[in-house]
């Protein structure tokens, strides 16, 4: 029993493959994708993956790359007396084609702050050692950034959408950082021949 089981599982694994196969190679090349996700994002520390999407190109084709995200950010400080204190959340987002990161400018790391606060207090002169101070911070707008990727040659690509978010407070300090709403759009194009990108 335990082989034909076995048997049945590898079967389901090969037609899975050939299914897969077969619904990457009925993609059309240079058509314009997108895709979009409304689950909110808040592990802080680790590269995440945000959004990703599966296209086809042609031989001489370039991709313009979308990506807008609500992104926000809070930050809570408490001083008491003569003190300090400080808080900080930033988020920062990049693009990868088969896992490979898209630069910017031209021989960057193509990673873009979406989003960063950053929030710092400090209380002198205080005759009262138990005065306290506690303020709270948010923001939250939707954000965008474009990415131009050259030449990606013919065939099927994974386009990613990947970010770090970092959060660092320091006594009596916390901050919090979270992706919401996003889209990626993906466009097919041709850029004018010869065409780079520079950070000039």
């Amino acid at each position: 029993m335990r082989r034909i089981w076995i048997a049945a599982v590898a079967i389901a694994g090969v037609l899975g493959f050939i299914a897969s196969q077969g619904a990457q190679a009925n993609l059309p090349a240079d058509k314009v994708s997108a895709s979009g996700s409304d689950v909110l994002v808040t592990n802080p520390g680790n590269a995440i993956t945000l959004l990703s999407e599966t296209i086809r190109t042609s031989d001489t084709a370039d991709l313009l790359i979308g990506f807008t995200a609500e992104c926000s950010i809070a930050t809570d400080l408490t001083t008491v007396g003569n003190d300090t204190s400080s808080a900080e959340g930033v988020v920062r987002v990049w693009v990868e084609i088969d896992g490979v990161a898209v630069s910017v400018a031209g021989g960057d790391d193509g990673r873009i702050t979406l989003c960063n606060q950053a929030n710092h207090r400090d209380t002198t002169n205080f005759d009262d050692e138990d005065a306290t101070i506690h303020t709270h911070l948010l923001t939250a707008a939707a954000n965008g950034f474009d990415w131009m990727a050259l030449n990606v040659g013919h065939g099927i690509h994974t386009v990613t959408v990947k970010a770090e978010l970092t959060e660092t407070a320091t006594n009596n300090a916390t901050a919090d950082a979270a992706v919401g709403k996003r889209t990626l759009t993906i466009e097919p194009t041709h850029a004018a021949v010869g065409e780079t990108v520079s950070d000039v």
